[in-house]
């Protein structure tokens, strides 16, 4: 399960997979738009493998401890070798190697589990999105000072609260 996102900084993306590629290829990830040489993260624990072929160029492959298998290609460069990571770990930075030597810098990213490959757009925009919970309750709003109090207060609480405020501006 997608738990840090994949790069740390800017990015854009929009849900590409499944488009056709060259020599009747489809597109099996997300291509995540960053500026060139932004950190590249492990989104997961688990243990990386790092690599270079002529379509993917640099590229690191992570084994999470779940069994899901994540895939981050055209890397600039690769931080380390072979070994375990924790989520948030640095991977590498992004890039445009491979067979992405003519686009802008990004990463590309895909997600494998136990059912096949699997769309990361839904995962990577809810990451992208932030946290969210319904049931718990936002921090109530702190009281400001009003910069000019109303010529009539409502009700008499109102009006001791405006006098409450003037005392403290003396």
């Amino acid at each position: 399960m997608l738990r840090v996102f994949p790069i740390e900084g800017p990015v854009t993306f929009s849900d590409t997979f499944g488009a056709p590629r060259p020599n009747g290829r489809t597109h099996e990830g997300t291509d995540v738009f960053a500026a060139e040489g932004a950190p590249v993260l492990a989104v997961d624990d688990g243990r990386v493998e790092f690599g270079e072929t002529a379509l993917s160029g640099k590229r690191a492959t992570l084994f999470a401890d779940d069994g899901t298998r994540y895939f981050y290609a055209h890397l600039s460069a690769v931080q380390g070798v072979d070994r375990k990571v924790k989520r948030g770990d640095l991977l590498g930075f992004v890039g445009h190697t491979g067979n992405a030597s003519q686009t802008p810098s990004h990463l590309h990213f895909e997600i494998h589990d136990a059912s096949g490959t699997v769309n990361p757009f839904g995962p990577l925009e809810a990451l992208k999105a932030g946290p969210s919970n319904p049931t718990e309750p936002s921090p109530p709003a702190l009281p400001s000072e009003p910069t000019s109090p109303p010529a009539r207060p409502a009700n008499g609480l109102a009006l001791l609260a405006l006098l409450y405020l003037a005392s403290r501006r003396g």
